[in-house]
């Protein structure tokens, strides 16, 4: 709505947060699900981005991390990226309007990455652990795989090989 939009702008206006060259990125740890051990596969660590927020920063983005504050805590501060999980300003309608103003979607798979699906950003997945699963959706959408492995196995797979292996051996359980 309108007035949800003008809202959004006052507080992000507010917050000095320039959404005009904006990134958004979202890593899924166990947090939110409480699943560290029920699905650890799909879990990542913020820390591992840090290189990567601190290139789109050099390159003149701004980043806003995602998620809630439920989320782990990333040792990272800079004047270019805001950690909107632990921020007081976060609500489903500013969820949606950061997304429906970023540039682009940096993200592993979660639920969230369906609200960039709906606003059609271009969207880069890392950490993917699922090939069948329709992702990367666009023409201009990426994924990076995380290290494939079959289970009682030691050694690494090649992303071809797996692909041509038994639907039955792509189950992440």
């Amino acid at each position: 709505k309108n007035d949800d939009n003008i809202f959004c702008e006052k507080v992000l206006n507010k917050e000095k947060i320039p959404y005009k060259n904006m990134v958004c990125l979202h890593v899924r740890d166990s947090g939110y699900k409480r699943d560290s051990k029920r699905k650890p596969y799909r879990n990542s660590n913020i820390n591992n981005y840090i290189e990567l927020i601190k290139y789109l920063i050099n390159k003149n983005y701004f980043v806003v991390r995602m998620g809630n504050s439920s989320a782990n805590k990333i040792n990272f501060a800079d004047k270019n990226f805001f950690d909107y999980s632990q921020s007081n300003i976060n609500s489903d309608v500013m969820d949606l309007y950061l997304i429906s103003k970023c540039k682009f979607f940096v993200a592993t798979q979660s639920g969230i990455l369906d609200t960039a699906h709906m606003f059609n950003k271009p969207i880069l997945m890392t950490n993917m652990n699922e090939i069948f699963c329709s992702y990367p959706l666009k023409k201009n959408d990426r994924g990076i795989f995380k290290t494939i492995k079959i289970k009682g196995q030691n050694t690494n797979i090649n992303l071809l090989d797996y692909i041509k292996m038994d639907y039955s051996k792509h189950d992440p359980m």
